[in-house]
């Protein structure tokens, strides 16, 4: 991610993340993209973001579907972070607002754009 032109949209665990990027916000919209009803929902949540959404996927490829690994903060338990799993449906990406490639275990995933789904930075 440090290659122009993607951009992180969050960071792997909370205890590194700066305060002011509301990562347990940000989780929640990649858990609500998760759960959108097809591409045009997906495509419509992106945009309404209230932050600049990603313009690439990085998701790993298993059996049930397209998955993300993310982390919520459990302090004071031990361990202190419970990591979870985010399930995208494949067909979430069945548009032409989407382009994929599949590299090893990975799908990318990239925006075309083609209805503005991407922010300008």
């Amino acid at each position: 991610m440090s290659f122009a032109p993607y951009w992180g949209f969050q960071q792997e665990t909370p205890h590194y993340a700066n305060p002011l990027a509301h990562y347990e916000e940000r989780a929640a919209l990649i858990r609500g993209w998760a759960g959108a009803a097809g591409p045009d929902e997906l495509a419509a949540m992106l945009h309404r973001s209230p932050y600049p959404p990603p313009n690439a996927f990085l998701l790993r490829r298993e059996d049930d579907g397209l998955h993300l690994t993310l982390s919520h903060d459990a302090f004071p338990h031990q361990p202190n972070v419970q990591i979870y799993d985010v399930r995208f449906d494949p067909a979430l990406f069945d548009s032409p607002r989407f382009v994929r490639r599949d590299v090893g275990p990975f799908a990318v995933i990239a925006l075309t754009d083609p209805g503005g789904t991407r922010s300008s930075r």
